[in-house]
């Protein structure tokens, strides 16, 4: 039977330009014939099928391209919906999800535009045509951060985080127990800072590229917000996790990890603020995220797979990243950009191409992945890309500069 989970509307559903928007995410390993979708006992058609979901695929190898997607028109203000959403395999084996819902015209609570950036504070901010369910990408033109205007409170990101954003963190801690990071960001830091014998990661969910560091010798200790990954750090690979937010549970350390985190943090130079003050002289801030100077970004704009709000707020750049640094004393020493967690771009370009016949194609059963493997040569293509500054990840690594070093 296939495993299928509906990530969006939950309890509430708000209407975006007068339309119902489905997204989650459903696999079998034999692939998928079709994903309908029912609202009140009628169809609306079927769902687009084959968007990358490589949280899924942390816990579901295999599962990289199971996302789905479905728009339809519904009419009424405050009625009670009924969905449902049936994925079909090739073999006719089918399985449900169905949620009831009230639907409201409008938005979700925001909080107000952000006029400055939060990044460097400048005024000279843009609206772009980056657009995801009912987010809005903003862009500073002067340290180029993208950011997401208004902004969703608290209360839409707790719900979120703590329906919407789908990762069976046990299932990871117990089948993939180290990251694949980790001996690269060993190294990395063995170079940059030999001095250094614990790292600090924050947000480490259940703490897969600690364990990988601590087999490569290192004390490790991580800080992360939820509670469930947390304990499944503390209770399966017997790591040192504290529940929480930096600010409240970082120490003076030598060496920092932000691992694709500063990009769902709702205020990135609080982050950054805390690190500098605790960092010892000469200590490191080791950052990896998704790259908005990266082709794949340009080129495919909010197709790109780590356009993704609400789950990030905020994609930067080298300069965005520099500027944040330079912002709280802390010196850039290394950047880089690589393809990291990212879709090779010659493998994706040629499926979105052809997404037409894609589409049509489920019906003869095939899926995503197998139309990306026929696409799969090309990394001199990658190797040109990250030594451009095109990769879909960027690696800074900051320095807090010595006692009396003239910064």
């Amino acid at each position: 039977m296939p495993s299928i989970s509906l990530d969006s509307p939950n309890s509430f559903a708000n209407l975006h330009n007068g339309s119902l928007e489905f997204v989650g995410w459903a696999y079998h390993p034999d692939g998928l014939k079709s994903i309908t979708i029912n609202v009140n006992d009628e169809s609306t058609g079927e769902a687009i099928y084959g968007l990358s979901r490589p949280d899924v695929e942390e816990a579901i190898p295999g599962a990289r391209f199971s996302g789905f997607y479905h728009s339809t028109p519904f009419v009424g203000d405050g009625d009670e919906a009924i969905i449902s959403i049936t994925a079909t395999t090739l073999y006719e084996e089918s399985s449900s999800v169905t949620k009831v819902v009230q639907v409201k015209r409008g938005t979700l609570a925001r909080t107000r535009p952000l006029l400055f950036c939060p990044i460097c504070e400048s005024d000279r901010v843009q609206k772009t045509a980056l657009q995801k369910l009912s987010y809005t990408a903003h862009r500073c033109l002067r340290c180029s951060a993208f950011y997401i205007s208004p902004q969703p409170d608290l209360k839409e990101l707790g719900e979120y985080y703590g329906k919407h954003y789908w990762v069976d963190h046990r299932e990871r801690a117990i089948h993939q127990p180290f990251h694949y990071d980790a001996p690269f960001l060993a190294a990395l830091i063995r170079k940059l800072a030999p001095q250094t014998r614990e790292v600090v990661e924050i947000g480490c969910g259940p703490g897969l590229v600690l364990n990988g560091l601590r087999k490569e010798g290192f004390d490790t200790k991580g800080i992360e917000i939820s509670e469930e990954a947390a304990r499944v750090g503390r209770e399966i690979l017997d790591l040192n996790i504290q529940t929480g937010i930096c600010r409240d549970h970082l120490s003076q350390c030598n060496c920092v990890l932000m691992r694709h985190m500063i990009e769902h943090s709702a205020d990135p130079a609080s982050e950054f603020s805390v690190v500098a003050e605790k960092l010892n002289p000469e200590g490191i801030l080791v950052v990896i995220t998704p790259n908005a100077d990266s082709l794949a970004f340009n080129m495919l704009g909010d197709f790109w797979e780590w356009f993704i709000p609400p789950a990030h707020l905020f994609l930067f750049n080298p300069k965005s990243l520099d500027t944040l640094g330079a912002r709280f004393g802390l010196e850039l020493i290394h950047c880089s950009t690589r393809l990291g967690d990212g879709l090779p771009l010659h493998q994706l370009l040629p499926a979105i191409q052809s997404y037409g016949k894609f589409a049509n194609d489920h019906k003869t059963g095939r899926n995503f992945s197998q139309m990306l493997a026929q696409n799969s040569s090309g990394s001199l293509i990658t190797d040109y890309l990250e030594a451009s500054g095109l990769g879909n990840e960027v690696l800074a690594v900051f320095k807090k500069p010595k006692l009396g070093a003239g910064h």
